[in-house]
């Protein structure tokens, strides 16, 4: 698991950067409406990890969840940016956050959807990084001792050999020199394999991120604060983060300048590959109409053409009876 804050900004940067979909550029006011949508939902339930714990297990499941599965059909009254358990209009929010019987153990269904959903609905910038309620919800059916849990910053010290044998170790299978060898080798397990050939993160594809981090971590840390108490309660007290694991370098004048460089550089590679994309598909199009055409103007032909046969071959039959 990785610290909450840096998890939801690489989100954030990978939806809004890397891929385009988020069209908010400035993560704090991004993840702003997801957490007033998450509060308006249950304001009893948000950010009370006592009242989360006493949920039953099905209620628990369905609490930060998406209200609407992928790919989905849309109610009319959906909202367009909406990517939370109450991602729904006013009208339905109000119902949603307004008192209803045993409010504090009420997490709501989803509602039924009619239309195709946008792929920013996906955006759950809080939830998922509240693990806490996942691994609640996780304990309720396997022991504890079943789960290896580490820390994402811990993660990217080790290397291949550390890993492997600590996994090993956990699970009880086998490992030799020869499956150490071959991983680092083929740079397997490396969190920082040259051999990957894309990043492992997203959360440094601003050259802005760490103002970006700066103005996001005191309210987003109050945030995650109760959640992160339970999951160091739930794994170990150690288990938790600091304010310098969401801390980033700011850059300096020329590496801002040569890390927008490259962000103007990669826009228009990716901008190029749509073109191309695009270009192809069009050609594909108008071949398999070219085609289409061909198929049809030769159907045409021969249909004639086997009806002229016919009526040549009558006037020949009558022209030869007349003669007898």
């Amino acid at each position: 698991m990785r610290d909450p804050i840096m998890r939801a900004f690489s989100e954030w940067s990978m939806f809004a950067l890397g891929w385009e979909w988020e069209p908010t550029r400035n993560f704090s006011r991004a993840f702003a409406p997801k957490l007033a949508q998450l509060r308006e939902c249950n304001e009893t339930l948000f950010q009370n990890v006592t009242a989360l714990r006493a949920l039953p297990t099905d209620q628990l499941l369905k609490y930060g969840r998406p209200d609407l599965p992928r790919s989905a059909p849309r109610p009319p009254h959906a909202a367009r940016t909406s990517a939370g358990t109450c991602a729904i209009a006013s009208r339905a929010a109000r119902r949603c956050a307004a008192p209803q019987p045993r409010a504090h153990l009420a997490a709501r269904a989803p509602a039924a959807p009619t239309t195709a959903r946008p792929p920013r609905a996906q955006m759950m910038y809080p939830q998922t990084s509240m693990y806490a309620v996942c691994l609640e919800h996780a304990l309720r059916y396997f022991p504890r001792e079943q789960f290896l849990f580490l820390r994402y910053e811990d993660l990217m010290r080790m290397d291949a050999r550390a890993i492997l044998r600590l996994i090993s170790r956990f699970t009880g299978l086998y490992l030799d020199e020869r499956v150490l060898k071959a991983a680092e080798r083929e740079g397997k397990c490396q969190p920082h394999s040259k051999l990957r050939g894309r990043p492992m993160s997203y959360s440094s594809h601003s050259a802005d991120a760490a103002e970006f981090l700066a103005e996001a971590a005191a309210p987003l840390e109050r945030f995650f604060s109760p959640y992160n108490a339970l999951l160091a309660e739930l794994i170990h007290p150690d288990f938790r983060w600091h304010h310098s694991d969401h801390v980033k370098r700011r850059l300096n004048a020329t590496e801002k300048a040569a890390q927008r460089k490259w962000e103007d550089e990669v826009r228009e590679l990716k901008k190029q590959r749509h073109d191309k994309k695009k270009q192809n598909i069009l050609k594909l199009a108008r071949q398999s109409v070219a085609w289409l055409n061909a198929t049809s103007n030769a159907s045409t032909s021969r249909t004639a053409g086997g009806r002229g046969g016919r009526a040549a071959g009558v006037t020949r039959g009558r022209v030869g009876r007349a003669g007898r």
